[in-house]
């Protein structure tokens, strides 16, 4: 949840072309992507519910098949509650 706080959708595309130089060229942070598949998706899952982007849906799918509970759900958006400034 904690890494989910300071990434944004694009986070979920890895940098490529111009993007990628430009990040490499000025030593910006590449995106959060983690190698454990349903953290993953909880990190995605709690970036599109705190951004309340259109896509949230899709990203709801993912949340649940990849293992999560609707209580989860809840809870993931009771936490970003708590953590907006």
């Amino acid at each position: 949840m904690a890494l989910s706080l300071h990434d944004d959708a694009r986070s979920f595309a890895p940098p490529h072309g111009l993007r990628l130089f430009i990040f490499r060229l000025f030593g910006g942070a590449l995106p959060n992507r983690l190698a454990d598949p349903k953290l993953e998706a909880l990190r995605r899952f709690a970036v599109m519910s705190r951004e309340r982007s259109g896509d949230a849906d899709d990203e709801r799918r993912r949340f649940l098949v990849a293992g999560y509970t609707t209580w989860a759900e809840i809870e993931v958006d009771r936490l970003l509650d708590r953590a907006k400034p």
